[in-house]
């Protein structure tokens, strides 16, 4: 089934409960989700039939497994926020009895200290704060998409999530453990995103919120369903999405359209939300870093992102040497550079601080970059770059330890 995948990504979207890292780990103990939303990444590919109504979903480890592979990858570090539930749902029952056990009876925080961003689209409730209010470290996260019950995106109604978001206040829940993204936004939609921010600001439900475009995608050929979301305003035209492999720019393997708003649309969202009294961002790396203190990489596809400097934390070349060698296996044969200009996007150059951006010339991935990164706080670019790990690439995640190998999980 597998041998005709070409990502590696998606090899361990199906086989592995930690199969990805963007800024922070993305995991789960089972593949699915019974929502069903008609813009879910996972419709697009090899999962696809785990994704809908009645779907059976597919277990990966127990509460035991999901916490070796914590404990013992490399692409976890210390002080990670983990997302759980990043290709299911936290409102699936099968998800929570995981969770239960694994949080209750086999998390050691003095093995690896870890907050888990807890995914739920479906309505939160007071019952679940009372359930995991208690443990400290956990986050309760959400997405709102405006109207999209309206607009056949899925069968959940804004105004219940909102309600839920209202129960847990009301319970007890402070707004600083609540993590609302908002949208995907779009040009239809944007006047309901704008009524849900000040209705959840005016009662101090919470004190910061993402706010989303548009993604479309897919491993495979499905402009049938790409068209569908179109006519239903989705997205209007592809927008290049693409990574620096080392030596110029390639096309991502999967998206046509990457969290894409088009600019009217986010400048009206912005004006008309401009005097609430909440934090509001548009990439979760600054939220995870200025909300909850979380070391973050500096880069992205293989380039520095300029604004993610004031996150850094300087190092010396001995310094990264010695935690890359310590901490990740990678052994002082491997050649590592200081960079002190980067390019931008449109040409031009960034001057960089000292101490903060980093090349290996040896292959890696956007993984293993952010893994480096959050250890450190800097930015880690390499020579040989894929944005996604391909299939033969597993090979050297498993050997070197990026990833505990699925079978030992079980």
């Amino acid at each position: 089934m597998m041998t005709n995948i070409r990502s590696g990504e998606a090899i361990l979207a199906m086989i592995h409960p930690i199969y990805k890292r963007r800024y922070v780990p993305s995991t789960d103990p089972f593949v699915g989700c019974r929502i069903g939303c008609r813009f879910c990444y996972y419709r697009w590919g090899p999962m696809a039939d785990l994704f809908q109504p009645g779907a059976t979903l597919r277990k990966l480890v127990d509460a035991e497994g999901y916490w070796k592979a914590l404990r013992d990858s490399r692409l976890v570090v210390p002080g990670d926020i983990v997302i759980f539930c990043a290709r299911s749902d936290f409102s699936m029952p099968e998800n929570r009895l995981v969770f239960m056990r694994f949080i209750s009876t086999y998390y050691d925080p003095s093995t690896k200290p870890l907050k888990f961003l807890l995914l739920q689209r479906a309505p939160w409730s007071a019952r679940d704060w009372k359930a995991l209010g208690g443990y400290e470290n956990i986050i309760f996260g959400t997405t709102i998409t405006p109207e999209a019950a309206q607009k056949g995106f899925n069968r959940i109604w804004d105004d219940a999530q909102i309600r839920g978001l209202r129960e847990m206040r009301e319970a007890g829940c402070p707004p600083e453990r609540i993590s609302l993204e908002l949208g995907p936004i779009l040009p239809d939609t944007v006047e309901a995103a704008i009524e849900i921010a000040h209705a959840l600001a005016r009662e101090g439900i919470i004190k910061f919120l993402t706010y989303r475009g548009a993604s479309v995608g897919g491993y495979g050929d499905y402009r049938a369903e790409w068209e569908n979301l179109r006519q239903k305003g989705f997205w209007r035209e592809e927008v290049s999405y693409t990574y620096f492999d080392g030596k110029g720019d390639v096309p991502h393997e999967y998206y046509r359209l990457k969290n894409h708003i088009p600019r009217e649309t986010e400048e009206l969202f912005l004006k008309e939300t401009s005097g609430l009294p909440i934090r509001i961002y548009r990439h979760t790396g600054h939220l995870y870093a200025r909300e909850w203190g979380a070391s973050v990489a500096i880069t992205r596809n293989n380039r520095l992102r300029a604004e993610m400097l004031p996150y850094a934390r300087p190092r010396t070349l001995q310094e990264v040497n010695e935690v890359l060698e310590r901490e990740f296996g990678i052994t002082a044969d491997v050649n590592v550079e200081e960079v002190r200009e980067a390019p931008s996007r449109d040409g031009s150059t960034i001057p960089v601080p000292p101490g903060v951006l980093f090349r290996l010339h040896r292959p890696g991935t956007e993984d293993v970059a952010h893994a480096i990164g959050a250890r450190m706080g800097i930015g880690v670019l390499f020579t040989e770059f894929r944005n996604q790990p391909s299939p033969a690439d597993l090979d050297w995640y498993f050997g070197e330890g990026w990833l505990v190998p699925p079978e030992s999980l079980r």
